[in-house]
């Protein structure tokens, strides 16, 4: 079965614990809050912050963090977080049982991934944690 180029993509963030929602997003959360628009993109997108606090269980800061420290492009995703966190008004990680789980699961992807190890086994069972492929 092959799937849409899109769900290939959020999946391999989301196993990065890199929820794809933030790029780009805190930055245009502060900007909107610069211009004062952002009750009306509170306005048109009624769940916003509970879809930032959901993908925010799926955050692994610590990984993100290391990325960065490698490939400085990640540091502009560090800082939709920072501004995210900001927003919300709260720390983003995990916090129920199951986004703990899928965090010590990306901790080992990061390590597999470090050691030019493969991950594969791993994709399916974070999948099920986050009830979706991407």
């Amino acid at each position: 079965m092959k799937l849409p180029r899109a769900i290939g993509f959020t999946g391999a963030l989301y196993s990065l614990g890199i929820p794809p929602e933030f790029i780009g997003t805190g930055r245009g959360i502060r900007y909107a809050m610069r211009v004062g628009k952002i009750r009306l993109l509170e306005k048109y997108y009624v769940n916003l912050k509970n879809d930032l606090l959901r993908a925010g269980g799926f955050l692994n800061k610590d990984g993100l963090k290391k990325l960065a420290e490698k490939f400085p492009a990640w540091n502009g995703v560090l800082e939709d977080v920072y501004e995210i966190e900001q927003y919300l008004g709260k720390k983003l990680g995990p916090k129920t049982k199951e986004e703990k789980e899928h965090s010590a699961i990306v901790d080992t992807i990061h390590e597999r991934l470090e050691a030019k190890q493969s991950i594969e086994r791993y994709l399916p069972a974070l999948a099920k944690l986050r009830k979706s492929v991407g």
